[in-house]
């Protein structure tokens, strides 16, 4: 008797074979698993995780096109522990059993011994009644089990050794990898499938060429014109200096427009050829900086070996597992990944399978974390042992980057050590000192409008939308722009562009922005105006002042808000402390942009906060325990910890795509009915750049005025989070997505 995985589908008209199947999923799982040492249990996870579809229920399903629902996840993870028995063994089978029950509808929280089978969790599940699936023996090939297994008991021992104090978590953090390696290979094996074993191309990049190409970037810089390039080549010095190629956890303290970006890739480069890794990722707080920097290294290294990933826009949960948008999802395998500090951490702390998918590819990198500083409060230490961890188990180096670095390591455990690579930071800070900061208090939009010089080239920041519009409203400048996130990524780039030719050509301007412009953007202007908020951000800002030198007297002014201005959250605190800092270095005459001020703040903060820096008790979802047989117990929560871990609000976070131009058009309908050879995966990061988040209030204004239609591009169910504008009124040059613009019936674009 055949024997089947898949069902044929449009793309198909044929079945595929069970025991091809997981014999593929099993030998790519063990590859995948290769790079943070587990290849036997990567196979044996593979081979596993489909047992149940030996099930004459599910061959029903599939050859007789039953609609029943049938239970096959958790007959692999039942399997686990009849293979995986003695007592030694115990923490494999469950590792196992937690991944393969999990490896559709995603990693559960163990639950109690009491739980009821209807329950969703992995105790509960277990209890579940199954048909006889033993026909694998006879159908795959079982002896390899047997010959993988022999191979694990040595690498157990080891690997609960290196787990050291934070044995939960590591272990934890460990069955996150493995289930990332089995849902990616089993994703990609059912793609290959429905292409005729046509495999997805990967680009295998040669990094010593890469390096290379790095080197003449910086060989074409003109370091006997300016004396501040020579500093910058200073710090990049550093950066590849032979003490710095060991694997491990580094921290870069760079003032603002000290080439950090280029320093610290060159570093990447250089320790990822010294201890052959696969990939370099940056981790970065803002999409508007990933576009800025992707820009530039584009332009270095060819966008064939760029990836950007900070859009989920493709959702697994809304599809079947063989519809091309669910196997489009990314799997990071490019070289250099740029993505945002919410797509990384929550994809670590998530327990879906589309956001878990990647997570194997993290392994054998080195990681790059810009603005290093900006790691939220709430979650700062489960962060940093995320970090600790993935140097110390996953073959990883990380690099901790800054122009303020915080004391990262009294955050961590007792024997971790960060090492700095910019030795001579304090003199570096005085070396790159091109500015004078001075706080002027409370100012209304009016006395700052008053304040400003038209012939000078300005930029104003701003820690709200609802601010940066008032203000750019009231100024009678002819050349003004404004930049927020309400604005699609591909508008925000042109205005940018237009703003840097003004400023090459010393063009008069003003620009009204939010704090997306501090990080990542290289901009230079005579005089920058900040509303109150935190140092590092203040600090941040002056970045974007007499940036090159060329200056003689600019000033960053410091000025509180007195309309529009957020006072939520910690808002409060970080102003809070900064004021006082501010009224205190004028009291001293001295500079808030001295290094004194900048890590007193990071002090305070830290210290006023000590006991939110965990807050939602993230590490303590991770026990272990004890059954009645005094067998060591995984209580994980990984279910739990998916749903309170939100890096920021993103579960009232809206996407909203703007179909205002032929090219946006274009790419929706090739969405909307793809070729057979159509990679999504390139599609969608394509129409990321047409795309605006909002917030669940700003939604609910939109949806009110019905001019929002639901992105339902290859989904079975249209979700509303995923919207297509369909009134291009409310989106204009000057702000973007205008939540108040009033309905226009004659605009509708669909």
């Amino acid at each position: 008797m055949d024997f089947y995985a898949h069902s044929p589908n449009k793309q198909r008209q044929e079945y595929e074979l069970l025991s091809a199947h997981i014999c593929d999923v099993a030998q790519k799982s063990s590859e995948f698993s290769k790079s943070y040492n587990s290849e036997a249990l990567g196979w044996i996870v593979g081979f596993l995780h489909d047992l149940g579809k030996y099930q004459n229920s599910f061959q029903d399903k599939l050859t007789k096109n039953n609609s029943i629902k049938v239970e096959h996840s958790v007959c692999g993870a039942k399997e686990a522990f009849e293979i995986f028995n003695e007592k030694l063994e115990c923490l494999t089978a469950q590792v196992l059993s937690y991944v393969i029950a999990g490896h559709h509808s995603g990693l559960p929280n163990f639950g109690t011994s009491i739980d009821n089978e209807q329950m969703s969790t992995l105790s509960a599940r277990l209890k579940r009644k199954t048909e006889n699936f033993s026909a694998y023996k006879t159908d795959c090939k079982y002896d390899d089990l047997a010959a993988h297994k022999s191979k694990l008991l040595s690498w157990v021992k080891d690997f609960v050794y290196k787990c050291n104090n934070d044995k939960p978590f590591a272990i934890s953090l460990y069955t996150r990898m493995l289930f990332s390696s089995l849902v990616d290979a089993d994703s990609l094996e059912t793609e290959r499938f429905y292409n005729y074993g046509q495999a997805r191309a990967i680009n295998e990049p040669n990094f010593h060429e890469l390096k290379q190409k790095l080197d003449s970037k910086y060989e074409s810089i003109p370091n006997k014109v300016y004396a501040i390039n020579q500093k910058r080549t200073e710090i990049r010095n550093f950066c590849i200096a032979d003490d710095f190629k060991k694997k491990g956890l580094y921290s870069l303290t760079v003032p603002t427009g000290g080439g950090k970006t280029l320093a610290s890739m060159s570093f990447a480069l250089n320790n990822l050829l010294k201890n052959g890794y696969k990939r370099i990722i940056y981790v970065i707080p803002y999409t508007a900086i990933i576009e800025q920097t992707a820009k530039e290294f584009k332009k270095i290294f060819g966008e064939e070996n760029i990836l950007e990933h900070h859009s989920n826009f493709i959702s697994e949960e809304m599809v079947d597992e063989e519809t091309p948008l669910n196997l489009a999802t990314e799997n990071w395998d490019a070289p250099i990944i740029l993505t945002t500090n919410v797509q990384f951490f929550e994809s670590f702390f998530s327990n879906k399978r589309g956001d878990c998918r990647k997570l194997h590819n993290v392994a054998n990198s080195v990681i790059v974390f810009d603005e290093a500083q900006m790691l939220p409060i709430p979650y700062f230490k489960p962060c940093l042992k995320l970090i600790d961890i993935l140097t110390r188990n996953f073959n990883c180096t990380a690099l901790l980057m800054s122009a303020t670095c915080p004391d990262f390591v009294q955050h961590m455990h007792s024997d971790s050590q960060i090492v700095e690579i910019n030795k001579n930071y304090r003199q570096h800070y005085l070396d790159f000192k091109r500015i004078s900061a001075k706080f002027i208090g409370k100012k209304t939009d009016d006395e700052l409008v008053q304040a400003i010089d038209y012939n000078s080239r300005t930029l104003f920041i701003v820690n709200s939308r609802k601010h940066a519009k008032a203000l750019f409203s009231k100024i009678t400048a002819q050349n003004k722009y404004h930049l927020s996130t309400l604005m699609m990524p591909k508008h925000r780039k042109e205005v940018l562009d237009k703003i840097k030719t003004d400023l090459s050509k010393k063009k008069p301007c003003v620009v009204v922005s939010t704090q997306l412009i501090e990080c990542g953007v290289d901009l230079d202007f005579q005089t920058v105006y900040r509303s109150l908020a935190g140092i590092d951000s203040i600090v941040q800002a002056g970045g974007r002042c007499n940036r090159e030198g060329g200056e003689a007297n600019s000033i960053v002014y410091i000025f509180e808000a007195a309309e529009n201005d957020p006072n939520k959250g910690d808002i409060p605190i970080y102003k809070s402390i900064a004021r006082t800092l501010c009224e205190n270095a004028m009291k001293e005459n001295k500079d808030i942009f001295d290094l004194s001020f900048i890590q007193t703040y990071f002090t305070k903060l830290l210290n006023y906060k000590d006991k939110e820096t965990d807050i939602l008790n993230i590490q303590e979802l991770f026990r272990i325990t004890s059954d009645e047989y005094k067998r060591p117990l995984l209580d994980f929560k990984f279910a739990e910890c998916a749903e309170k871990f939100k890096y920021i609000d993103s579960a009232n976070r809206y996407d909203i795509v703007i179909l205002k131009t032929d090219e946006a058009k274009k790419l929706y309908k090739k969405i909307e009915k793809p070729c057979f050879d159509t990679d999504l995966r390139v599609l969608y990061r394509q129409l990321g750049q047409y795309t605006v988040s909002i917030y669940e209030f700003e939604y609910k204004k939109l949806k009110g005025k019905n001019i929002l239609k639901p992105f339902a591009a290859d989904k079975r169910q249209p979700d509303e989070r995923q919207s297509i504008l369909i009134d291009d009124s409310f989106y204009s040059d000057d702000f973007g997505l205008d939540i108040s613009a009033e309905m226009n019936p004659d605009n509708y674009i669909l």
